[in-house]
């Protein structure tokens, strides 16, 4: 049994389906749902211009005047203000526009209200990016309040920014999400210190994203048993803080996805000695790719670590992903062997590699893959081999992949595709298909058939409508110097993937046409006989 919505609730539930723009007519309109349309419309906001708006067409002087000042808002106008910025849960000032628009006189008459600690009282959630961080800092004190549990924002290494960051502990003492983030995206000492002393002071932080942090603050985030989500850099505070005498008993109890980014992977290696994780998802950007380029016992290294003290049993998304990548030498090559420990994930669902341009595999090894992750459901391994070196697994893997991994739904990987004959498709029809799979990305897969390949996938993945050229503007491929010929050809498999497909719809429709059609009988009674068949098909008729 469904449970009752209150009248109340089933108003809310109308405000929350209706469009933006058609709750200002619905709050004038019907006075039932005037109060919800009011909280929706007012719920979640992307800047501060409407009660700019409501304040300058009340409080500006004459326009006629070449001077435009603002007064303070009379009680009237106060109670109007706060009508609106009461229902106010979520404020995302991303985008902050130059004056006179935005000048700090507006702002400052918005914001100086009498006998009111905060201009937005149930505020939860604040993004805080402005354009001018030295004008808007001011009124950021004005936005923060113990009502917030939600913070986005970006500091400046100034000493003003660097003093209210150390302040927002005592401001907000309830935030249970933060993400902060330099301006420049540089890391300095005074920025660590002052995000650090306030992170000391929550205690019921669940979501975290941050540069560097100290190892007191690190060690506080270890002892919150609530904490479910760390975004961290893999600095040498981290790699103290993972050895087994940084913190005493097992940090981190219930942190569920970790996102680590290092200069370089052997700073992130370093990070979990000590530690004994439940993850359900982990992700890692480097920045620097030479240690993998150069050598690939720095991967194999990392992910036996991560095996080690991650457990293998809950950790269901891994992301590994290299941030400048490059074309690798042509003596460089990343086999199965190097990321063979992953293996012991055996309940993997989504296993994404990202820049890694180096990594060569063959049909035997997508067998082995593919055997040890059944239950996978996102499988991105390459977008880029050199053919020269690498092996390259044939399009017997793609059919091995659904036999064996029948929840797959993203496929990427480069396949060779110059031995597929027209033979191959006339084997698969009405044969191995899978109707999960709609994204597929073969990066810069040799091929010389595009019709041929066409056929091929057609017939594998019948739901699939485009092969996914997007990575052809990302590095390594938009500076490959065949890119034109190869990205031409796939163009071409994505054209008659167009047609085939404009094919079978028109089939479907043919079909639903004749089917739905009722049957046409011509009844003749001038034929011998045409008494009893007559009465027969009239009683056929009847019953029909």
């Amino acid at each position: 049994m469904h449970h009752a919505l209150f009248i109340s609730e089933v108003c809310r539930e109308i405000c929350g389906l209706t469009d933006q723009s058609s709750l200002p007519a619905l709050a004038r309109t019907c006075r039932a749902l005037q109060e919800p349309a009011l909280d929706e419309l007012w719920k979640n906001l992307y800047s501060i211009h409407p009660f700019l708006h409501l304040l300058t067409r009340s409080s500006c002087e004459d326009a006629e005047s070449s001077q435009t000042a603002v007064q303070r808002p009379t009680p009237p106008q106060w109670d109007t203000l706060r009508k609106y910025s009461e229902r106010t849960r979520s404020l995302y000032m991303c985008i902050i526009d130059d004056p006179p628009t935005t000048s700090s006189d507006y702002i400052s008459a918005l914001f100086n209200q009498p006998n009111s600690p905060s201009f937005f009282p149930n505020l939860r959630a604040l993004a805080w990016y402005p354009a001018n961080h030295e004008e808007m800092l001011p009124f950021l004190r004005f936005l923060c309040g113990p009502s917030l549990t939600h913070l986005s924002a970006e500091f400046t290494n100034d000493p003003a920014n660097l003093a209210m960051l150390a302040s927002l502990g005592a401001l907000c003492p309830n935030i249970a999400d933060i993400s902060i983030s330099a301006a420049n995206a540089t890391i300095i000492a005074e920025m660590t210190d002052a995000l650090s002393a306030s992170i000391c002071q929550w205690n019921d932080l669940k979501q975290v994203s941050c540069d560097d942090l100290t190892l007191p603050a690190l060690e506080h985030l270890g002892r919150t048993r609530g904490l479910e989500s760390l975004t961290a850099y893999a600095s040498d505070h981290m790699s103290s803080f993972s050895h087994p005498d940084g913190v005493r008993g097992t940090p981190f109890p219930r942190l569920q996805r970790l996102h680590l980014y290092a200069v370089q992977l052997s700073n992130a290696t370093y990070c979990f000695k000590g530690m004994h994780l439940a993850l359900k998802q982990f992700r890692l950007d480097v920045f620097d790719a030479n240690e993998i380029i150069s050598t690939s016992s720095f991967l194999q290294n990392f992910f036996a670590e991560l095996v080690d003290h991650c457990s293998q049993y809950t950790l269901a998304e891994l992301d590994f992903c290299i941030i400048h990548s490059e074309l690798p030498s042509s003596a460089t090559v990343t086999t199965l062997r190097d990321i063979s420990p992953l293996l012991s994930f055996r309940n993997l669902r989504a296993v994404r590699f990202e820049g890694l341009t180096t990594l060569s595999l063959d049909d035997s090894d997508i067998t082995e893959l593919a055997s040890t992750w059944p239950r996978i459901e996102e499988l991105s391994l390459s977008t880029y081999a050199n053919y020269a070196v690498a092996s390259l697994p044939t399009f017997l893997s793609l059919i091995h992949l659904i036999q064996t991994c029948p929840r797959l739904r993203a496929l990427s990987l480069v396949v060779d595709t110059m031995g597929v004959t027209e033979s191959l498709c006339h084997a698969l029809r009405h044969g191995v298909h899978s109707d999960v799979l709609h994204e597929l990305c073969l990066g810069n897969s040799p091929i010389n058939s595009p019709t041929v390949v066409a056929h091929v996938l057609r017939t594998l993945y019948p739901s699939l409508k485009l092969v996914d050229l997007s990575v052809w503007n990302k590095e390594p491929l938009t500076h490959l110097p065949t890119r034109a010929p190869c990205e031409g050809r796939w163009g071409m498999v994505n054209s008659k993937l167009q047609t085939l497909r404009a094919v079978t719809q028109q089939k479907k429709r043919s079909y639903h046409t004749i089917t739905s059609e009722p049957p046409s009988i011509r009844i003749c009674a001038y034929s011998p006989g045409c008494r009893t068949t007559t009465s027969l098909l009239l009683g056929f008729l009847y019953r029909w």
